[in-house]
């Protein structure tokens, strides 16, 4: 079974301390004009799968949820997919669960153990901690 990495935006609403992407978040995503570039890559890389992975990962992913859904739209009518992602889980709505439901996701939420741990490193961009947040969405 072949696996696919989308990084679909650099954006982030949080600014952890510790960030692999930096502490100046880039606004760049993929394009929509990319879109069909990544699916038909996806596509003529995995001729010989019968199933792949695919994990979204960003900055935060859920932050092009729209841009998800089109990659998986485009996948499952030809071929069969396992979806996963990472989010911080600090943006997660009714839309988005029924959509990772939709697609069958296993989800990935970050969380740093105790709330005096999580909240010192993962914050929002005004420097309040994210744990209350993420472990309602967590539950």
């Amino acid at each position: 079974m072949r696996g696919f990495n989308i990084w679909v935006t650099r954006e982030c609403n949080l600014k952890c301390e510790y960030c692999y992407e930096g502490h100046t978040k880039s606004r760049v995503s993929i394009s929509h004009d990319k879109v069909e570039s990544v699916i038909c890559f996806i596509l003529e890389n995995s001729s010989q799968e019968k199933e792949i992975v695919v994990n979204f990962h960003g900055g935060e992913p859920l932050l092009e949820i729209d841009t998800i859904e089109r990659i998986c739209i485009g996948l499952i009518a030809t071929i069969k997919c396992t979806f996963s992602l990472t989010t911080n889980g600090t943006i997660v709505t009714e839309k988005i669960i029924r959509l990772l439901k939709k697609y069958a996701f296993n989800v990935s939420i970050s969380i740093d153990g105790k709330k005096i741990s999580h909240d010192t490193n993962r914050k929002y961009q005004d420097r309040t901690g994210s744990f209350e947040r993420v472990f309602s969405t967590a539950q």
